[in-house]
């Protein structure tokens, strides 16, 4: 079984928003492609659930200089800041994890050890466990009935829409390798969009997507 779910990676996020209050705020940076799109169903027949983007910020409130959060509207403090992104590429499994071990460091550290408690401190620490939670859960699915292979090798987000061709679907189905629905999100910065390694390419796994930026996730 995959150690960690995105449902249970929500589950401990809420959990570390409740406690303590002063050290962690739990933001929404948008939503998944699914959400968005309502484009919510592979080609198995399933309904992929709707995705928030969520990030966990970390500092100590009480001390100047962390940013003020309003709603969507954030405000830039004067802290140094340091954002760490995991799981952007779904089947990279181990990566959600780490994140999580990063994050009851820095908490269960604050007040016991020196250097969390510094870095809580004095700086803006910000998380994204799953940053492409539409493409976790089709890893996971592979794990459930019918399929029950173990997990699927999803790279990419779950954008159906952006790999159809004249009504064609494009994709292999369950999710192989090297052959599969989506955009891998690693290709679809802004930044160098289209340049070496990457695929215009549909079915490809490192395919960058129609334009930069495309994707909500991104």
């Amino acid at each position: 079984r995959i150690a960690i779910t995105v449902d249970e990676v929500i589950a401990l996020l809420n959990q570390h928003n409740v406690a303590p209050p002063q050290l962690v705020e739990l933001v929404e940076s948008g939503d998944a492609h699914c959400k968005g799109s309502g484009d919510c169903t592979p080609p198995g027949g399933e309904t992929i659930p709707n995705h928030d983007l969520l990030a966990l910020r970390i500092s100590n409130e009480a001390i100047a200089g962390t940013s003020q959060i309003s709603g969507s509207t954030i405000v830039s403090g004067t802290k140094p800041v340091f954002f760490l992104m995991a799981a952007l590429h779904s089947r990279e499994l181990t990566t959600a994890e780490v994140a999580l071990f990063h994050i009851d460091w820095l908490l269960d550290g604050y007040g016991v050890d020196p250097q969390a408690t510094w870095l809580v401190d004095h700086h803006e620490i910000w998380v994204i466990p799953i940053a492409n939670p539409d493409g976790r859960w089709l890893v996971q699915l592979g794990e459930e009935a019918p399929y029950n292979q173990g997990p699927f090798l999803q790279r990419k987000n779950a954008n159906r829409l952006n790999n159809t061709t004249n009504g064609t679907f494009c994709g292999a189905w369950p999710p192989s390798s090297g052959n599969q629905y989506g955009v891998d999100l690693n290709r679809n910065h802004s930044f160098e969009w289209g340049c070496a390694s990457t695929s215009s390419a549909l079915c490809s796994t490192i395919y960058r997507g129609r334009q930069a930026g495309s994707e909500p996730e991104v």
